[in-house]
């Protein structure tokens, strides 16, 4: 009797571990597969199809782009970055950010993305911590009283006082001062009105990278105020200044290529077959026909 209790406690003992090793193991499994479409190992462009033509024949071309913030005081203001945007979203929930950016798109892998400088983007709430600091730094009217009187210093005063033409006379001081300002090329706000979409829209579901570009050369072109560039010929001034400083990959740094439909993807073999005289060989343009899909695919399968 006694040995019947002990064999049933073991085996009681037994089921409960077995059941703790199933529960732990498919707890696992099921972190992992959520943990795995949280982020992706690619970082997808989303265009139009002339876009993405161009960008795999001449690689990414950062061009400016309106973003607004809520950092300087009160009012918001409307400020031009030069950027190239990237979304960190799986395919299975793609859908809703292609209909604000298209249907075509290139899809880069992570270890490009870190090798070439990407970000994330810092997403920012209205009245949050983070923000209101931001903006305790950036609406001190004291602090900017000083910068500029620091600048006119440093800046002959038969020359115009501009980020371009002072940035090489800088102190130290002002130097990391700019860089702060540089810094607003990678915030967003977490929410507002999409001017692509028209509507109100989370911008944080976006789970956006950007690469602006950044160097002695370019940074007096960085950050302009949206008044800076109110029409076409200055928005246009303004990127061929930054016209060099593309964004550049190689073939085996290609995931995807996304085409709208099934048919178009025949034209998309043909059309890798014209690039490929002056930038392919023909062993890269079989690989990259096989990164080929389409965003019926995208929506009948993922």
């Amino acid at each position: 009797m006694h040995e019947c209790k002990t064999l049933f406690f073991l085996l009681c003992k037994c089921a409960a571990i077995t059941s703790a090793i199933e529960f732990n193991f498919k707890l696992k499994l099921t972190l992992t597969n959520h943990m795995g479409h949280i982020s992706t190992n690619t970082v997808f462009h989303f265009t139009i199809r002339t876009n993405l033509l161009g960008i795999l024949k001449d690689n990414f071309l950062p061009k400016y782009s309106t973003e607004t913030v809520h950092l300087f005081g009160a009012a918001s203001v409307e400020i031009a970055i030069p950027m190239i945007s990237f979304c960190d979203i799986p395919l299975s929930q793609i859908k809703e950010h292609v209909q604000d950016y298209g249907s075509y798109g290139i899809g880069m892998t992570k270890s490009w993305a870190f090798k070439s400088g990407l970000n994330p983007v810092i997403y920012l709430k209205k009245n949050s911590v983070l923000s209101n600091q931001f903006k305790n730094i950036f609406s001190s009217k004291e602090f900017n009283k000083e910068v500029s009187k620091t600048l006119e210093r440093c800046v002959p005063s038969s020359q115009e006082v501009t980020l371009d033409t002072g940035i090489n006379m800088l102190p130290p001081i002002l130097l990391s001062f700019f860089s702060l300002i540089n810094s607003l090329c990678y915030v967003k706000e977490y929410e507002g009105f999409s001017t692509k979409s028209k509507r109100k829209k989370v911008f944080y579901n976006e789970r956006e990278w950007r690469y602006v570009p950044y160097s002695q050369e370019t940074m007096g072109y960085l950050l302009q105020p949206k008044p800076a560039l109110d029409t076409q010929e200055k928005i246009m001034a303004a990127n061929s200044k930054i016209k060099n400083a593309k964004l550049n990959f190689i073939p085996t740094d290609i995931n995807y290529i996304i085409v709208k439909k099934d048919i178009e993807i025949l034209e998309m073999i043909k059309e890798l077959e014209k690039i490929r005289g002056s930038k392919y060989s023909a062993d890269t343009i079989k690989r990259l026909t096989s990164r080929i899909i389409t965003y019926e695919q995208i929506k009948n399968d993922f």
